[in-house]
């Protein structure tokens, strides 16, 4: 999906405006109106006429780049899922920090994890069925406890002040997802 350059700047502004805001409910349009120097109306006009309406085209902003890599993987080549992603996703996650940062505070975006589950989780089915066998989970389950694993490493390296490059943190992203939650709590 392409997106304009007037794109960026709504979710620009509506970046700006939810980081601003202490509660979901001090989030408006007229907000981001405001912040870009436009009236409500102009939004309207170019269909952003909710906060849903900015919220579905920037989740497709952000993982459209992700999901067109992760068609390349390959199991063939060899290399294991979770090494493809610290060096081909994470550089790429970092590119839209910014939007990223955002969606992981606690104000913006509570369907960002929705979204993230539903477009991942079939994905990883085939990589689970060890996990789903040696436990008895339900594929959706499992699916969900690796994507929320991933995501609660990202958001805390993105939510940094200032982030580590994804140079510096793909070996400790693929350090700790080797790391069970006994390792990290007995140290």
């Amino acid at each position: 999906m392409k997106f304009s350059s007037y794109d960026i700047r709504v979710f620009d502004a509506f970046c700006e405006m939810a980081d601003s805001c202490s509660s979901p409910r001090e989030m408006s349009m007229q907000k981001i109106a405001d912040i870009m120097g436009i009236s409500r109306q102009a939004l309207n006009k170019v269909g952003y006429h909710k906060l849903d309406d900015i919220l579905s085209p920037l989740h497709i902003y952000i993982d459209q780049d992700c999901w067109k890599k992760l068609a390349t993987y390959s199991e063939n080549k060899g290399e294991q899922p979770v090494n493809f992603f610290a060096h081909e996703i994470i550089p790429l996650l970092y590119k839209k920090r910014r939007y990223l940062k955002t969606l992981y505070g606690s104000v913006a975006d509570p369907s960002w994890l929705s979204y993230i589950e539903k477009r991942y989780s079939p994905i990883l089915y085939p990589y689970l069925q060890g996990f789903i066998n040696l436990f008895g989970f339900e594929k959706e389950f499992a699916a969900k406890i690796v994507i929320r694993y991933i995501l609660a490493i990202l958001a805390r390296w993105l939510q940094q002040d200032i982030s580590k490059t994804p140079e510096e943190f793909c070996n400790q992203f693929t350090e700790l997802t080797n790391l069970s939650i006994t390792d990290m709590i007995s140290g």
